[in-house]
């Protein structure tokens, strides 16, 4: 029997088992073939101090010029005795970049000549959505992680996209170098359940497993680059969903199950089915009974989800939203296109706030177009929806980047360059910065970088003000802070 090394590269926070080791397991299970797990940040935040933990973060993100010699020291050393010196058991490495967060300790670790050697005997697998973006870290096009991976030869085969059929094409000998199955041609009730026995639960902070109720998205934003990875949106049906959930607690025990869709509510009338589903589940099994799940949602109008909708989710479990409102301002949100209106948020938050169900609400700071006057809308925004932060039904509001700028987002086309004119990145002495922060537009010359920086930390101190959480906010004050004096 072939024996298949599945791999997780940092930096993922401890939270949950790696969705992605779920999936290639399943194929392996259905390709008789071994496997064994490992979660590279298990091993690594085990070993760093949180200092070096979150430095290794900044270092990941681009936005410090490199890393300490002792983080890498230890990277090095744990790669070695983890992987290269137990390599020679195995037929096939498997290793998830999940996001361009992961390229540089990518390039790092396949670049190491004792893991890739011309004696070797196993293949080397790498796939995810990082391996899709520049391997350089900027926002111009160059050449993938996954094509310089293979101009190197430091890998045998990469898989974009689904990785369900490539990854089995490989395990039954395909000699193909690139693989990337159109979404037209995947039927995702097809593949096969992932797989996570053999994990260990303790490791993670939450008893929780990933589930995959769609692929791709309905909305086409401007910032947005999942179009690369999945340019077709296509969900499960709702029946399979509820099958895998039942299989999930009855092999594992787990109870909580987090949703790795871009959008679990993308069709509608599939995310009423599924909640009306698993609540009859839940309703005829005892043992089911504290099953619920969390995931990514859209606010939509109230002709199109009624509050039967959200009725349903209350009883399917559904325990939290996370939510890309992005501004509070129509006007920028309409420049993203994105498709809903302020109002449709007030009728979103009232229904949650009646039937139980958490939100997290992620914003961009400083568009290309927004204004001071629309930067004072996020400010009165997070006034008036500070009551709901107090009942905890506004669980986090997240102020992201001071706007992503990234290579095949629909923002980074030329047409949008022209409309934007936006210029390449600046030049910074004390802080390499990423392109998320550096760019720069002429149709709005008064949005420099400084005083993106400088609107962010202002949401910051007006969200704190109101007692609303953020994630990360000691950190990302740190670096902002740093940043704003450069």
């Amino acid at each position: 029997m072939k024996r298949a090394f599945l791999i997780n590269l940092p930096k993922t926070d401890l939270m949950v088992p790696p969705g992605a080791l779920g999936v290639l397991a399943g194929v392996c299970s259905e390709n008789n073939t071994a496997y064994d797990f490992l979660d590279f940040n298990i091993l690594l935040e085990s070993k760093f101090k949180d200092e070096q933990w979150i430095n290794m973060d900044n270092w990941l993100t681009g936005v410090l010029d490199s890393c300490d010699d002792d983080i890498l020291e230890i990277i090095d050393e744990n790669w070695k005795t983890h992987v290269i010196d137990v390599a020679s058991k195995y037929d096939f490495i498997c290793i998830s970049v999940l996001s361009y967060w992961g390229l540089k300790i990518a390039k790092h670790l396949l670049s190491n000549e004792n893991f890739v050697n011309s004696n070797r005997k196993y293949k080397i697998v790498i796939g995810g959505g990082g391996c899709q973006n520049n391997v350089d870290g900027t926002f111009t096009k160059s050449q993938s992680l996954g094509e310089w991976c293979l101009e190197k030869k430091l890998v045998d085969h990469v898989v974009y996209g689904d990785g369900e059929s490539s990854f089995a094409e490989i395990l039954q000998g395909s000699t193909q170098t690139l693989l990337s199955p159109t979404a037209q041609e995947d039927n995702l009730d097809s593949y096969p359940m992932p797989n996570y026995k053999g994990i260990n639960f303790s490791d993670y902070k939450a008893d929780a497993v990933f589930i995959t109720g769609s692929r791709g998205c309905v909305r086409k934003c401007t910032f947005c680059d999942i179009e690369t990875t999945w340019p077709v949106f296509r969900y499960r049906k709702a029946e399979l969903i509820v099958e895998e959930i039942k299989k999930h607690y009855y092999d594992l025990g787990v109870e909580r199950f987090e949703f790795t869709d871009s959008l679990i509510n993308g069709s509608v009338s599939n995310f009423y089915k599924f909640n009306q589903l698993l609540a009859e589940e839940k309703a005829k099994n005892s043992d089911l009974k504290n099953i619920s799940y969390v995931g990514q949602f859209i606010a939509r109008p109230k002709n199109q989800m009624i509050p039967g909708h959200y009725e349903a989710m209350y009883y399917a479990g559904c325990k939290q939203v996370t939510i890309g409102i992005e501004s509070f301002s129509e006007r920028v949100r309409n420049e993203m296109k994105k498709k809903f209106t302020n109002k449709d948020i007030d009728y979103h938050i009232r229904q949650c706030a009646l039937w139980g169900i958490n939100n997290i609400w992620l914003m961009i700071v400083g568009y290309p177009t927004e204004l001071i006057e629309d930067h004072m809308e996020n400010i009165h925004g997070i006034e008036r929806y500070a009551p709901y932060a107090k009942t905890g039904v506004l669980e986090m509001i997240r102020w992201g980047t001071t706007m992503h700028y990234i290579d095949g987002t629909p923002l980074s086309g030329q047409h949008m360059l022209d409309r934007y004119q936006i210029y390449e990145p600046e030049t910074y002495s004390k802080i390499r910065l990423g392109s998320s922060y550096t760019w720069k537009a002429g149709i709005n010359p008064d949005l420099t970088l400084q005083e993106r920086i400088r609107r962010r930390l202002d949401l910051h101190k007006h969200t704190l003000k109101y007692r609303i959480p953020q994630a990360r906010a000691f950190e990302d004050l740190m670096i902002l802070s740093k940043m704003a004096d450069v």
